[in-house]
């Protein structure tokens, strides 16, 4: 009789954990659905005459594989830099989208489109891969050794999946900005309060820490206008990775 109660408590103990796999797993799917939807359709198309355009402007030698000198390559200070270049010049969005889609043609940010909007507005796409979580994992606290689930978890979620956003930037003082955010979603799911204001500190940090560096960018004026930026102030003269 004890028996049958113990094999009978254990059923019910395997059909609870069971059912509660499929829930997860549904509702997993049903997520992973709504986060590979995509209704914003911001496509720039660029070529690579856009791109040496774009470059002649900027008149900064790279020096190697711009590939390599990809967004965790400026996130790490993994470059280097030589002499400035002074730059008074108006960029195309179709020329920044072009440098900054060969620059990370092999991740961690893929398909990148910024549309410029006027009174220094603007709207972005991307598709960041799994390649990006070192940063994730640094700015969430996690470590891939003790938060090992957490961090298979998220790198699943945001694994080429369409990130969009809008908002402004302003310019506090030269080489330091303010980024505003109006509207972020990954996939069909929107980022609304603390989470939203997180994301916009988040980058905005990450913008001016690289702005602080002694790498020959200054920003004396920025304006964004309908399909194009201004630029006022000084570049790099060369550049390339610390390979």
């Amino acid at each position: 009789m004890v028996k049958e109660r113990r094999l009978g408590c254990l059923k019910g103990c395997f059909s609870f954990v069971l059912l509660m796999i499929i829930a997860i797993t549904v509702v997993t799917g049903l997520i992973i659905h709504k986060l590979k939807s995509d209704d914003h359709n911001i496509n720039i198309v660029w070529d690579d005459q856009d791109y040496e355009s774009g470059i002649k402007k900027a008149k900064t030698q790279v020096n190697g594989d711009i590939a390599e000198l990809n967004l965790l390559t400026v996130y790490y200070g993994a470059y280097k830099t030589e002499g400035t270049v002074n730059i008074n010049d108006k960029f195309s969005e179709k020329e920044i989208n072009a440098i900054l889609n060969k620059a990370n043609s092999t991740g961690p940010v893929k398909d990148i489109n910024i549309k410029f909007r006027s009174n220094n507005r603007f709207e972005f796409k991307c598709r960041p891969d799994s390649s990006i979580m070192p940063i994730m994992n640094k700015h969430l606290g996690l470590s891939e050794i003790d938060n090992a689930f957490a961090v298979k978890w998220i790198s699943r979620i945001i694994n080429n999946k369409p990130i969009y956003g809008n908002g402004y930037v302003e310019i506090i003082s030269e080489n330091h900005i303010r980024l505003h955010m109006d509207y972020a979603k990954i996939g069909n799911i929107a980022i609304k309060g603390d989470s939203l204001l997180k994301l916009r500190l988040e980058l905005e940090s990450l913008i001016n820490s690289i702005l602080a560096k002694k790498n020959g960018i200054v920003i004396k004026n920025l304006n964004i206008d309908e399909g194009s930026l201004d630029f006022s102030g000084s570049l790099p003269a060369k550049i390339s990775t610390n390979k």
